[in-house]
């Protein structure tokens, strides 16, 4: 499709996809490809990446293996942008997947002095099982914007719960990071509806058994929402212009909660949204953390892609909504129209051969939707692949390769503990350009 590119990279996915001046790139993990060796200390550094090294052995062997991975990939990150025409202070979005989020604090420390204070990326991590190689303990992949006429607009304060920003602006368009129930002025977290203000604490039922199982989320949902509805009404938008939410939980009990809430702020009409089970995030109070893409009011609303033909996440939740010249897709389940249920028969193969139907029923379904909105597969920019178990990868790689065959998008592969409905064992979500 014109106004695409694809680089090729090391391995089976493309290093990154040019979509107009936008880059989209694909999960960096820590193998050197020149040697094919895993980065596993400081030893398989240059110099210039020993300066986390502490000379204390007992510190060393904890923290080695990430900050030695995490400062590898920063500098692979910046030397691939230079490559394409950009730089690590025009990432727009920057996703970071690690096994052990105990360790985050050293994370935030080679980030914080990578990029300093004035150049923070906005910036989103979690922990899950698997990153995209054996041995990896961490991985990032990046939105970024290449030289051109649109330019780069970082949104809000450094004075997060880490050392990013919230988002990024392009022109009409918002992206902003992952936002999390806390305040980092005042230095609070959310635990309850104590904290909220009093339009948050009339959320609360007064009954102690469904407060106690649901208070926390709901406080927390509602906490997010609210200063993502600030952030976006300090750079000309609302909830009623996102176009796309990323909704990370840490328990899948918590979505029947999360998603009143969600249906609470955004009426019967949600945006495209994309719901993942995650291991950690931020701080291990937090039970959501939410991302969203959004449009200002210089730029017409969030467009919904409908469909009859394919069964919905939920009632109001459009398959894919457009936003400028990209389409967002919700969450991609394997499920079969005829039925509306997730595909379950493994024809005798066991768990990889049904791993590799589901993978396949998602990409036909994909096709279904594309085909209305008269989109062909060769304008996915990006596609995000979930399985539930390390072992099923090379069976959903080998589908997912063969559906994008000629035309392959930017990719992140990682394994995720829990997918829901069962049996799904595998669940995709995709971003499509369609240059106006």
């Amino acid at each position: 499709m014109s106004g695409i590119e694809r680089i090729p990279g090391p391995g089976r996915w493309p290093l990154a996809v040019r979509a107009g001046q936008f880059l989209f790139l694909s999960a960096q993990v820590p193998v050197d490809p020149a040697s094919g060796r895993l980065v596993a200390g400081y030893d398989d550094l240059p110099p210039a990446g020993h300066w986390p090294r502490s000379g204390s052995l007992l510190v060393d062997a904890l923290e080695e293996p990430l900050a030695a991975q995490v400062w590898w990939l920063y500098d692979r990150l910046g030397t691939a942008l230079a490559r394409l025409g950009s730089s690590a202070g025009a990432i727009l979005l920057l996703s970071g997947w690690v096994t052990d989020f105990r360790q985050w604090p050293v994370m935030n420390r080679i980030r914080a002095r990578t990029f300093g204070p004035d150049h923070y990326p906005a910036c989103t991590t979690f922990q899950v099982p698997w990153v995209g190689a054996d041995g990896a303990v961490a991985a990032f992949d990046a939105l970024a914007l290449a030289d051109g006429p649109l330019a780069k607009e970082p949104l809000g304060s450094s004075r997060q719960v880490g050392a990013y920003l919230p988002g990024s602006k392009v022109g009409p368009l918002l992206f902003l990071a992952g936002e999390v129930p806390a305040d980092p002025e005042r230095a609070l977290v959310v635990r309850g509806y104590a904290d909220l203000d009093a339009e948050g604490q009339a959320l609360a039922t007064g009954q102690i058994g469904p407060d106690g199982w649901e208070g926390r989320i709901r406080a927390q949902a509602w906490y997010v929402y609210q200063r993502l509805a600030r952030l976006l009404a300090d750079h000309g938008s609302s909830p009623a212009r996102v176009a796309k939410q990323n909704v990370y939980l840490r328990d899948p009990r918590d979505y029947p909660a999360f998603e009143a809430i969600s249906r609470q702020v955004f009426g019967d009409a949600l945006p495209a949204t994309s719901v993942v089970t995650v291991d950690e995030y931020g701080h291990r109070d937090f039970a959501v953390e939410i991302e969203v893409t959004a449009v200002t009011a210089a730029a017409p609303p969030p467009a919904r892609l409908e469909t009859d033909r394919l069964p919905a996440l939920g009632r109001g939740i459009p398959p894919a909504a457009r936003a400028g010249p990209f389409v967002l897709f919700s969450s991609q389940l394997p499920l079969d129209p005829a039925t509306g249920r997730i595909v379950s028969d493994n024809d005798g193969g066991g768990q990889a051969a049904l791993a590799a139907r589901q993978a396949a029923r998602i990409y036909d379904n994909l096709a279904l939707a594309l085909a209305e909105h008269g989109l062909r597969p060769d304008c996915l920019v990006r596609q995000m692949i979930y399985v539930a178990d390390r072992a099923l990868v090379p069976a959903v790689e080998a589908v997912a390769a063969a559906a994008t065959r000629g035309a392959p998008p930017a990719t992140t592969l990682v394994q995720v503990r829990t997918l829901w409905p069962a049996p799904a064992l595998v669940q995709m979500e995709f971003t499509a350009y369609a240059e106006a």
